[in-house]
């Protein structure tokens, strides 16, 4: 058993180390992208797991609150569907994630922590909603140490807010010309 956690720790490892640390980081674009947001709806928190109960021990609800309260603590508005006749417009973050149990107690998971927001695309002027930010995490541990990372994502999250929204920041966006990209997406996750 202790041998099938090593192998599963050294794949794991093995793994983000040929994808790179900033496959799993936010770009400056991606900054950017969260620059005048007003507030972000925490929309969906969702993780898949093998064997299927185990997700169960993961209390969705809880994960919520925290990032909720997390968001509220750091200043962020938290925006309520309830509150917006057309809330399909409304920025909003969604909590993914993957848990396969490895041994009693003991877990290999990924989690993507993604901000979607409405986009007009020129080509046909369409709006979808499309991710503007994504960070995530691919790890072993305890359900404990899970729920650290979440936390650690999030404040990745309100850091990049925060910068985004610095005076510094908008005085910056000022000398933007219209010419210059203001979302480009990546080529890989």
């Amino acid at each position: 058993m202790i041998l099938n956690i090593f192998k599963l720790s050294v794949a794991s490892f093995s793994l983000l180390l040929l994808m790179g640390t900033e496959a799993l980081a936010a770009t400056p674009n991606e900054r950017d992208s969260l620059r005048g947001l007003q507030g972000v709806l925490v929309k969906r928190v969702n993780f898949n797991s093998q064997p299927a109960n185990l997700a169960g021990k993961l209390v969705v609800q809880e994960i919520r609150t925290e990032v909720e309260g997390q968001l509220s603590q750091a200043g962020i508005l938290i925006l309520d569907e309830g509150g917006y006749p057309n809330s399909v417009e409304l920025p909003f973050l969604q909590i993914q994630g993957a848990i396969s149990q490895i041994a009693k107690n003991y877990y290999a998971y990924s989690i993507f922590v993604e901000l979607y927001q409405r986009a007009t695309l020129l080509q046909n002027l369409s709006r979808p909603s499309v991710v503007t930010w994504r960070e995530g995490a691919l790890s072993t541990g305890s359900m404990l140490k899970l729920r650290e990372r979440i936390r650690f994502l999030m404040n990745r999250f309100i850091q990049d807010y925060k910068e985004a929204n610095s005076r510094a920041s908008y005085a910056q966006s000022v000398s933007l010309s219209p010419s210059q990209p203001v979302y480009t997406p990546r080529a890989s996750y």
